[in-house]
């Protein structure tokens, strides 16, 4: 068939890989739809002078903020913005006397922090907290009350012992026929 013309072939498109493109795309929509169906705010301060609620209080905090990605430089003013009452008072009557003092506004969230700790804390917190764990017994108590106190205390306390060290403090604490049972 000499007349008949070549079969052509068919140029084929070059390949990409729109799957990859859809699943970074998916996954972002992904982020977008969890971030936006999640509410999570750093929780108002009124200033209480509990320590274990203030205390309480910093942590969620910090844990909100790095959570949230929130740059250092928004954290205090965003903080800020959730003091109420007694702490609302503090904050205003704190930066009217940096200002007087020409001191530059406070925009480091440790240093924040720090202050703070000074104004809603027991001036010899960190001394009874250190000696609450000192004398941690579980008395009474459960097993897992025990436990969960003693794990506070330590976070209260900022405890840097190793394991052995961690797991002695913790058993002297323990009533004696837990331990013989181990």
């Amino acid at each position: 068939m000499e007349g008949d013309p070549q079969p052509r072939r068919r140029q084929r498109a070059p390949v990409t890989d729109d799957r990859a493109d859809d699943r970074v795309d998916d996954r972002t929509e992904d982020v977008r739809r969890w971030e936006s169906g999640m509410r999570t705010e750093v929780p108002e301060f009124c200033g209480s002078m509990q320590p274990e609620e203030f205390l309480e209080w910093i942590g969620i905090a910090d844990e909100i903020l790095e959570f949230k990605r929130v740059p250092a430089n928004e954290r205090v003013p965003l903080v800020a913005t959730r003091f109420r009452g007694r702490a609302a008072a503090w904050w205003q009557q704190f930066k009217l006397a940096r200002n007087r003092a020409g001191k530059p506004k406070l925009s480091d969230w440790e240093k924040m922090k720090q202050k703070l700790r000074k104004e809603f804390l027991p001036h010899n917190f960190t001394r009874l907290m250190y000696q609450r764990l000192q004398n941690l017994r579980q008395g009474m108590r459960s097993v897992d009350e025990y436990t969960t106190e003693f794990y506070e205390l330590l976070v209260r306390n900022d405890i840097e012992e190793t394991h052995d060290q961690l797991v002695s403090r913790y058993c002297g604490g323990l009533r004696t026929q837990i331990l013989d049972i181990g």
